[in-house]
């Protein structure tokens, strides 16, 4: 195993290191948008899209205060790309040493550590953890979490130390993401039940002794939440109002996360089938670990269940991954620590294939043999989003637009490099009352508002027809959002005595704006 970690480790470093370089340029648009909430928060010191309304429309409330305390050091475009890169290159230095450890344990700790390692470097996980988002940092600290909650989960008793750095960790959490909240408590769950275990006469003892030392992840996340609920009056952001449906929605809920995990390609399909095969080792061992082996590997069901009694829609699948990792780290650990305690040259038992290294073996070739289609797949939409991030880059639109009012959908780009104020169809950022608009209110709301110009797709400029003249509108930009199967175009749709000056900016030529109804026009 030794031998194949200095053939694999190597390329796996040079790998990653190369799709980083070709993808520099590639941002999520979401990740603008937390930037422009990082610039305001920096300037007037509170949470606003605008600069002049408080607006809870971030997911990540510790990301844009990272990002605010970076912005004081520089102004580039890139910094919210850079940093998700610097995390993601931390999170595969991290799992690249538990991979050199491992190999010294048993070549199916060595072959898992290694499978997971393989997912972090997917051209599918860069598109995911180094496009400007905070879902790098989600995974490193889920499995800080899970790494702690297993070494507590072996002691007789937690020491003071431990207990505070794992309120702060509960807390540090929920303030990054508050569906991470779930993740505190099913490590609180587990830690409890292995203090509980075994399943004998004096459990319950056991357990009251052991529950005020063994809750701490979830009492520092339920710290966090009151602070959320006191500082942004809301414990939910203003994202999660706007993506729910508040009805419950199994089918169509179980569908849509069906749709993301494969939209994920390597790194979505490929941690399902990891967690699945893992979790299928793990449950296999017998002991008083079992039902909180069983417990660890619950969490995505759970989530899924949650978010479908929540009606609360699920696009993209960093909102699943970490869910995934946490499952994959403490099955990891938990061979680990089983083989660890093996006679040192008796070999794990192998009375069953996935009990052996065959099963992990032959999920490294599949996803060798899977990794072509995600190299297609992805060269194309990191292209793409790197194409658009140099357009809006070499465009001087801010002088034009600066204080005209726009309507769009996807606002980071639109917004971050004009600097204007935006109706915004999606309900984001625009308050708690445009939040709970339906979809069409919404737009009839911002074509009330008399905008001066739009950015959207075809369907969203349809929509808004409806309820305005753009008969005398002009077209002044084409720029394509790319997805794992297409480039959605989306379109600069400026009033008419805007048109000489923003297509002068862009250099795209005037069009009228019907073009924008009927026309896929690729730049």
């Amino acid at each position: 195993m030794k031998i194949l970690n200095r053939i694999a480790l190597p390329i796996l470093s040079l790998w990653l290191l190369g799709w980083i370089i070709f993808s520099w340029a590639a941002i999520q648009d979401d990740a603008l948008i937390h930037l422009r909430y990082a610039d305001h928060l920096l300037h007037v010191h509170f949470i606003t899209y605008d600069g002049v309304h408080p607006s809870y429309g971030t997911s990540s409330l510790l990301y844009v205060s990272l990002l605010a305390v970076l912005r004081a050091l520089t102004i580039t475009p890139v910094l919210s790309r850079a940093t998700s890169t610097v995390v993601h290159i931390l999170l595969f230095a991290g799992m690249l040493l538990v991979c050199l450890r491992a190999a010294r344990i048993s070549a199916r700790v060595n072959l898992l550590a290694l499978s997971a390692l393989l997912l972090l470097v997917a051209p599918s996980a860069v598109r995911w953890l180094d496009d400007g988002m905070e879902t790098g940092i989600v995974l490193s600290l889920t499995l800080l979490l899970v790494a702690s909650a297993h070494r507590l989960s072996l002691q007789p008793r937690i020491e003071r130390p431990q207990l505070l750095l794992s309120l702060f960790l509960g807390f540090l959490l929920v303030v990054l993401r508050i569906e991470l909240g779930i993740a505190a408590a099913f490590a609180t769950a587990i830690l409890c039940l292995t203090a509980a275990a075994p399943a004998d006469s004096g459990w319950r003892t056991r357990l009251l002794r052991a529950l005020p030392t063994r809750s701490a992840f979830l009492v520092g996340a339920i710290f966090a939440a009151i602070a959320i609920r006191l500082f942004m009056h809301h414990l939910l952001p203003d994202t999660a109002l706007a993506k729910s449906g508040g009805v419950s929605q199994f089918l169509p809920s179980l569908q849509a996360a069906a749709k993301v995990i494969a939209g994920g390609l390597l790194f979505g399909v490929g941690a399902l089938g990891l967690w699945l095969l893992s979790a299928a080792v793990v449950l296999r061992q017998r002991g008083p670990r079992r039902l909180a082996n069983l417990a660890a590997n619950l969490i995505f069901p759970a989530v899924l269940l949650l978010s479908a009694v929540r009606g609360q829609s699920i696009q993209g699948v960093r909102y699943l991954i970490w869910t995934f990792f946490f499952s994959i780290l403490w099955n990891l650990l938990e061979i680990w620590h089983t083989d660890a305690a093996l006679p040192r040259k008796q070999a794990a038992p192998t009375t069953a294939l996935l009990e052996g290294p065959a099963a992990f073996t032959a999920f490294l070739i599949l996803c060798v043999l899977v990794l072509p289609v995600d190299v297609f797949y992805m060269q194309r939409t990191l292209a793409t989003r790197a194409l658009t991030m140099k357009l809006f880059m070499s465009e001087n639109l801010s002088p034009i637009l600066s204080h005209q009012l726009g309507v769009a959908s996807d606002i980071g780009y639109i917004g971050y490099f004009t600097g204007s104020p935006i109706c915004d169809l999606a309900g984001l950022v625009n308050g708690r009352a445009a939040a709970a608009l339906t979809p069409t209110q919404r737009t009839e709301r911002c074509a009330n508002q008399h905008p001066d110009y739009l950015f959207t797709d075809t369907s969203q400029t349809s929509s808004l027809s409806r309820f305005m003249d753009l008969s005398t509108w002009r077209v002044c930009g084409v720029y394509n959002f790319g997805n794992t199967h297409d480039a959605i175009p989306h379109y600069l749709i400026v009033r008419p005595e805007l048109a000489p000056a923003t297509c002068r900016a862009t250099g795209y030529p005037e069009a009228p704006a019907s073009i924008a109804f009927t026309e896929t026009n690729y730049r």
